[in-house]
């Protein structure tokens, strides 16, 4: 469900956040 897709998407964002600092 959409659920798990969120969670993907918000561990992906702080990764990001991460990489970008």
């Amino acid at each position: 469900d959409g659920g798990v897709n969120e969670k993907d998407v918000r561990y992906s964002n702080l990764t990001i956040s991460i990489s970008d600092h």
